[in-house]
């Protein structure tokens, strides 16, 4: 660990020979909202403001470039509701064949996870994606850290490099326990083929020292085995393969995690999905995707989720105006009252 904050710092203090990069531009304010509606069950009806979200971005110079996210919901049962918060704040300095980033921002980790919202073919992330993300299922972290990273390209961008050192304690309105720090590094391979056709594989990985850390609601039934006031290491691992060939789209990830914590016994959980879309006009796309997570290996939950969502997207323009429509079946286990979900999503830049 000693040894990664030293290489980052030498990196750092080395950026002032870094070769031009794009042109200086103003700064510049984009934003855009997501309205749902989700039917859970004959008479159980809810309409949220899902996202609110207001972006600045300025690039002062070829070597620097800044961006803030504000970030505001409404009636989703959610601790961070009818609240304004600042979600993401990132400064970005040029190195060689990459960026320097420091701020409060994600982790890479994963292919879904790194997806923004806005350009994910399902109104919703998978369940593996939003519980086993290295900041997933903390109250109020917004997936979000903060800390510094480099990402680079190489060999012409077919090899992606990206390596991390963040507090560990998730965004500043969790509450800090001398968490971390959390190490992520994430190697991407990508292949282009003729005609915009391309496709990659990945492995990502993230480990971290907790000393107070609640990671009960990214392991849905464990709080009993000390995970709302987990001690230990938290290790996570995450293979990703995607291809993008013509009009389709399919997508698969593995993910795996352990806890071994200390007076409490050591949990393993997993969780995977797969899927597929075809845009099959210029404006209608059809998604199916099946998903798999397991927030206890070896031990049968009500929480173990195995879910199939099926969808159809109506592109309205090239603005990234869309209505989303989802519906997913959720598997029943022993103990499981859950009906499937009916929802769809109006989502609108300005």
């Amino acid at each position: 660990m000693r040894c990664f904050a030293i290489l980052l710092a030498i990196v750092m203090v080395n950026a002032s020979w870094l070769p031009p990069g794009q042109a200086s531009s103003p700064p510049a304010i984009s934003g855009y909202t997501q309205t749902t509606w989700v039917n859970s069950g004959w008479g159980s009806d809810a309409i949220a403001l899902r996202r609110a979200k207001l972006m600045v971005s300025w690039n002062p110079s070829s070597f620097w470039s800044a961006g803030v996210q504000f970030f505001y919901a409404y009636n989703n049962g959610s601790v961070t509701d009818n609240r304004l918060w600042v979600k993401e704040v990132t400064v970005r300095r040029r190195l060689g064949a990459g960026w320097i980033s420091l701020g409060q921002f994600k982790p890479e980790f994963g292919l879904e996870e790194i997806t923004s919202d806005a350009l994910l073919p399902t109104i919703e992330r998978t369940q593996v994606s939003d519980h086993l993300a290295p900041d997933g299922g903390l109250r109020r972290s917004f997936k979000r850290d903060l800390g510094g990273q480099w990402q680079g390209h190489f060999s012409r961008g077919a090899w992606q490099l990206t390596l991390g050192m963040f507090s560990g304690n998730g965004a500043l309105p969790e509450s800090a326990a001398g968490n971390g720090p959390l190490f992520t590094a994430r190697l991407v391979r990508q292949w282009r083929f003729r005609q915009g056709s391309r496709a990659q594989f990945g492995l990502s990985a993230s480990t971290r020292h907790d000393h107070d850390i609640d990671f009960s609601g990214a392991l849905p039934g464990t709080s009993a085995l000390g995970t709302n006031r987990f001690r230990g290491q938290d290790t996570r691992w995450n293979l990703q393969a995607a291809a993008d060939l013509g009009h389709w789209q399919a997508r698969a990830e593995f993910t795996e995690a352990f806890f071994n914590g200390q007076g409490v016994r050591s949990i393993q959980a997993r969780g995977w999905y797969i899927e597929g879309a075809d845009r099959f006009t210029r404006r209608w796309e059809a998604v199916i995707r099946q998903e798999s997570f397991i927030p206890r290996v070896g031990v049968d939950s009500p929480h173990d989720v195995g879910w199939t969502t099926a969808g159809v997207n109506w592109m309205i323009n090239r603005q990234f105006d869309e209505v989303r429509f989802d519906y997913t079946v959720r598997r029943e286990v022993p103990g499981s009252t859950g009906p499937n979900l009916l929802a769809i999503e109006v989502q609108h830049y300005w």
